[in-house]
């Protein structure tokens, strides 16, 4: 997640260094009297389009031409030809999370939209509480195992040891012990080599009883994935009901601005006709003029 914010982070630089260059062109020919240069215009549009999928943005036309282009809760990214540069500070541990800043301020939370924004929203609604379910999980396993062992003794007699431990950042369970002997499957008191396994069974049924929670291990694995999967139907639905959207929003825009290929090929086809009305006027009115010409000879 760390190195897919950072790639996104490097093409909105890119996205809004161009931009501040079109800008600066845009404003030199609107300010030199030339005309409108569309083409460019045509190009910076292209540009926040591509900029507004990968962040939300907001835009603020200029009275030189240039467009100014803010992101989160009204921090500048470029105005007229000035471009700001976001950074993904990336943290000296990989399993924290990386944070977008904008000089000084720190934007992940005020990033909603976009590319960028779906990874955010994903990292904090999705992944991190899976992520903390996960080690509360193993937690509370490690924890179980590890009291039951204590209550018993190995097969010399002593004290168990703990089996598990745990590492929070990743969830991940890790065997203290290699040696079956270790393992404390007699009850407290039993003689070294003693063949009752009494406490390795209620290290099976710790297993069965709460572990997280109210919730057996099985239990709070099963909500784990439920959960997920349930995030996972909700975001597509949610993709579905936006993408309708976005479709409208297009027709509208089109409808105002965009160019409609038949209406485009019917208005060619009038102004031809219309070029070939005049020709034919123009071949007319030179024959009589040679009649006349003639005639007065």
């Amino acid at each position: 997640m760390n190195a897919r914010i950072g790639a996104h982070v490097d093409e909105i630089n890119q996205l809004s260094a161009s931009i501040g260059r079109l800008n600066d062109e845009i404003a030199l020919v609107s300010g030199s009297g030339r005309g409108t240069p569309n083409d460019l215009l045509d190009q910076r549009d292209q540009l926040v389009n591509q900029l507004a999928q990968r962040i939300d943005v907001q835009t603020a036309q200029q009275d030189d031409g240039s467009l100014n282009v803010f992101v989160g809760n009204g921090q500048a990214l470029v105005v007229g030809k000035q471009s700001q540069s976001l950074q993904a500070i990336t943290p000296v541990n990989p399993n924290e999370p990386s944070q977008v800043m904008l000089g000084s301020s720190n934007i992940s939370n005020q990033i909603q939209a976009g590319e960028l924004g779906g990874i955010l929203s994903f990292r904090k609604q999705v992944m991190q509480p899976a992520q903390q379910q996960m080690t509360d999980l193993a937690s509370g396993l490690s924890a179980a195992v590890n009291a039951a062992q204590a209550s018993g003794v190995d097969s010399n007699g002593a004290p168990g040891q703990a089996l598990f431990a745990v590492n929070p950042p990743s969830a991940r369970l890790h065997v203290e012990i290699s040696d079956p002997a270790l393992l404390a499957s007699a009850p407290a008191g039993a003689a070294a080599g003693s063949g009752d396994n009494s406490n390795a069974l209620a290290m099976a049924n710790a297993l069965r009883g709460p572990v997280v929670g109210n919730a057996s291990a099985q239990q709070a694995n099963i909500q784990l994935v439920s959960g997920v999967g349930t995030s996972t139907r909700r975001l597509e639905a949610s993709e579905t009901a936006q993408a309708a959207i976005l479709a409208q929003h297009q027709n509208a825009r089109d409808e105002v601005s965009g160019v409609n290929l038949d209406e485009e090929a019917a208005n060619l086809l009038q102004y031809q006709q219309a070029y070939q009305a005049a020709a034919q006027i123009i071949t007319t009115a030179n024959e009589m003029f040679r009649t006349l010409l003639a005639a007065v000879r």
